[in-house]
């Protein structure tokens, strides 16, 4: 039978009136009323909270290790160990002593999941759990948002899927420092196990990431990272991040010619292409799941929070109207996420729609396999893009066998040509006001939106050819950029990596 949980206790200025608050905003767990009945039953030292000065005793009382403890934790992580079945189930040798995986869990993510982890010097207690636990070589740990529903998160994915598709022992670490939506399906180990740290994020949580972490986690390591950008002369702040990196792993190499020309000589570049991977499709999915009809479809997905400026939709918006008149056959789907949190932009997006029901603007999440399913019915994925450190929607869309249009300009370079896609030329300009962390100053590509048009009338018209281009550019992707053969790249240098720490 399910227990009832007690709810949360009340405010500072209700406490006297309440008899059930212990900590303030803390609740008084199943775990924690369950070790303290236990104790009260069986010593001879009653630990009463309400009593007169009780509450000091009972902190101090969490936050011992019991004489006759078999796992060795301090009782308010005890606690809520044993209320938790999700973390019984997944660090089960916690029963016989052994707490380093648990450790890692507490340090990284405990604290947030955990309220009364916030109340005690629980660093301590970690420290002192892990500190006869020493780092080894021969294997890497990664960090990353694992479970965010984002491009850099899946770029982590990726990351591990091809080190591991190459025989690389991986410890995976979460990161979780992020507006968007966490939701994605994927088992971390949080625990720092290798001598060698991939942190795959951007460069500006690289700070943040140390204070999180703790300057203990990255002691007597070398540090490789993952960094994404857009533009090709680096951001201000990349200037302080540089020191808390050995090694950088540029995906394209649009990013490694800015990071040879921008990073210190100490910091090692190397171009490291990750593997592109189909999205997963439930092949019974139907338009009509998504609440789409059968016209011929057009399609483009971003993320708001990645400066809709560069991202350009309304540059795809105009486009489709100078292709196509009011219902003339085709439409548009514009599928984006967190327009909420650019109010200023979504506005502009949707008036740019106004009088065109031919162009459908879906802002919202959509689960990974309704996500695939909507790639997976279009008949055209569009992008005209200002620039891209990777273009990961772009390379889904042809591993589909979709039709590709696209901006000839920044990441996607690296895996879209002149036979395998369609290619829209471009003039460079200035970034200009209204980018967000982009300088004005710097450049990037303005699409030319009547070849683009030109290009979305050719695929309408031209079905069979649109299917042959498709053809190869799915053929040349899966050859190219599978996940042994970019790991396999990996592993070698990993190796050399490794060769050179080892003794030191």
């Amino acid at each position: 039978m399910m227990r009832k949980r007690r709810p949360l206790l009340p405010a500072p200025d209700a406490r006297q009136s309440q008899g059930d608050e212990v900590l303030p905003g803390i609740p008084f767990s199943i775990g924690i009323t369950e070790l303290l009945e236990e104790h009260n039953a069986q010593s001879d030292t009653v630990i009463d909270p309400r009593a007169p000065g009780g509450l000091s005793s009972f902190v101090a009382w969490l936050a011992e290790v019991p004489a006759r403890s078999v796992s060795g934790l301090p009782r308010y992580m005890q606690a809520v160990y044993n209320e938790r079945n999700d973390l019984q189930a997944h660090y089960p040798e916690v029963k016989s002593g052994e707490l380093t995986r648990f450790a890692w869990w507490a340090h990284v993510a405990g604290r947030f999941e955990a309220p009364t982890f916030r109340l005690f010097g629980h660093e301590v207690h970690v420290r002192r759990i892990l500190r006869d636990g020493g780092r080894v070589n021969g294997g890497t740990d990664a960090i990353g948002f694992f479970n965010a529903e984002h491009g850099i998160g899946e770029a982590s994915r990726l990351l591990v899927e091809a080190m591991r598709a190459a025989d690389v022992a991986v410890s995976t670490v979460g990161y979780r420092n992020t507006e968007s939506r966490q939701n994605y399906v994927f088992d971390t180990d949080e625990v720092g196990t290798y001598r060698t740290v991939i942190a795959a994020i951007n460069a500006e949580l690289n700070k943040p990431m140390r204070d999180l972490f703790g300057a203990h986690f990255f002691r007597d390591t070398y540090v490789i990272g993952q960094w994404f950008w857009e533009l090709e002369v680096a951001p201000t702040w990349y200037a302080d991040a540089y020191q808390y990196v050995d090694e950088l792993w540029a995906p394209t190499k649009f990013i490694e010619e800015m990071l040879r020309r921008e990073a210190p000589s100490r910091v090692h570049v190397r171009h490291m292409p990750l593997p592109l991977r189909k999205p997963r499709v439930i092949e019974d999915a139907t338009r009509a799941d998504l609440d789409l009809d059968n016209r011929f479809m057009f399609l483009f997905t971003f993320d708001f929070m990645s400066v809709m400026k560069r991202k350009n939709p309304l540059g795809l918006v105009e486009a489709f109207k100078k292709a196509f008149a009011p219902g003339e056959g085709p439409m548009l789907v514009l599928k984006c996420i967190n327009g909420e949190t650019r109010p200023e932009g979504f506005a502009e997006l949707m008036a740019s729609c106004e009088g065109r029901d031919d162009i459908i603007v879906m802002n919202k999440y959509l689960d990974s396999h309704l996500s695939a399913a909507l790639m997976n019915v279009c008949d055209c994925y569009v992008s005209l893009h200002r620039s891209e450190g990777l273009g990961l929607t772009i390379a889904e869309a042809m591993l589909l066998g979709k039709p590709v249009i696209a901006t000839g300009y920044s990441g996607n370079l690296d895996f879209m040509g002149e036979e395998t896609s369609f290619m829209v030329p471009w003039t460079r300009v200035k970034v200009g006001e209204n980018a967000e962390a982009y300088d004005a100053d710097a450049t990037w590509a303005e699409p030319d939106l009547d070849v683009a048009a030109q290009l979305m009338r050719h695929v309408y018209e031209n079905p069979d050819n649109a299917r042959e281009v498709a053809l190869r550019g799915k053929k040349d992707l899966e050859t190219r950029f599978t996940p042994e053969r970019t790991g396999a790249r990996m592993k070698v240098r990993l190796e050399e990596v490794w060769e050179s720490i080892d003794g030191k």
